[in-house]
């Protein structure tokens, strides 16, 4: 029987799972035995995607959506460029 710990999630959130679902979340696993009442998980920052679109995450959730991952900035504080298409002529 799998144990379960504390998982930090994409959304700054914990909740408590087991290994194999924590990282199938995309979250940060704590360790086995873990509890979410004694962790502190770091809060999301942000994740420009390729429309130009942010959203605060973590970086394996940005990078599964293919964004582009800040480690200092969040949303509020972040400009977004969209990416220019290349055009074939």
């Amino acid at each position: 029987v799998p144990t379960t710990g504390a998982c930090c999630l994409p959304n700054g959130t914990c909740s408590n799972m087991t290994e194999l679902d924590c990282n199938d979340a995309c979250g940060t696993f704590n360790g086995d035995g873990t509890d979410c009442v004694l962790t502190i998980c770091l809060a999301p920052k942000s994740c420009c995607l390729p429309r130009g679109a942010c959203v605060d995450t973590n970086a394996c959730d940005c990078s599964a959506r293919g964004g582009s991952f800040r480690f200092t900035k969040t949303c509020a504080t972040r400009i977004c460029l969209i990416e220019q298409e290349e055009i074939v002529q």
